[in-house]
């Protein structure tokens, strides 16, 4: 898992967001079946343009293993880059999914 820190703001032009859209179709399916991110709700038009999806029925866990807590405090987006991930979208809607200490 790795983690990447981002902070578009939402007046960034389209064409940055069709760049980062190309970069992550071309770059990321040989490294990544599966790419999430956290933002809040007014940036989710700006990932839904560059290919995001909103998973608003994700069940994130993060916390202590032994005792996670559920991620309710921002909006769970997804990209399902390979075919194994956009096979498994179902479980990743309904199944709890643990992400370590922290969401970031």
């Amino acid at each position: 898992m790795t983690t990447v820190h981002m902070y578009p703001k939402p007046e960034v032009p389209r064409e940055v967001a069709a760049q980062i859209h190309s970069y992550v179709r071309i770059q990321w399916p040989s490294h990544a079946d599966l790419a999430m991110l956290f933002c809040g709700d007014p940036l989710r038009r700006f990932y839904a343009v560059c290919g995001w999806e909103p998973l608003d029925s994700a069940r994130i866990r993060h916390g202590h293993r032994a005792a996670p807590t559920a991620h309710a405090d921002n909006l769970v987006m997804m990209r399902f880059i390979s075919a194994k991930a956009r096979a498994a979208r179902a479980s990743w809607e309904r199944e709890p999914v643990y992400v370590g200490e922290r969401t970031w």
